[in-house]
């Protein structure tokens, strides 16, 4: 937090972080390095990690391979775990998030600084 703190000075910032536990403790950390007056705090579900699914129900190595050579014939940037979610939807999930970000920055009075954990 220091020395982000250090690199930003007095400029105002805008935090976007993770729902995730470890992402909001991250923000906690290097926010106490800055006056509550310059920073915003924004939580958005689009920067969590991509979800490969729920792999409970794959109780034999068959079901595995056959999963495995799915994802072969469909492609791993397209194919979709069951209950999950592909590298596709990721991406797309992603790029809605930089669209939001880069309208923030075009509005009047918005943060100096962007940060994203």
């Amino acid at each position: 937090g220091v020395a982000l703190r250090e690199i930003i000075g007095a400029e105002t910032c805008s935090f976007f972080c993770s729902p995730y536990k470890a992402c909001k403790q991250t923000f906690q950390y290097i926010s106490g390095s800055f006056s509550e007056s310059i920073v915003r705090f924004t939580e958005d579900p689009r920067l969590r990690n991509q979800y490969f699914g729920d792999f409970h129900h794959i109780e034999t190595p068959e079901v595995r391979t056959k999963l495995e050579e799915e994802q072969s014939k469909v492609g791993a940037f397209y194919y979709k775990w069951p209950q999950g979610e592909s590298s596709a939807d990721v991406y797309d999930r992603v790029s809605s998030f930089m669209e939001t970000l880069y309208r923030k920055w075009s509005q009047p009075r918005s943060p100096e600084n962007f940060i994203i954990i």
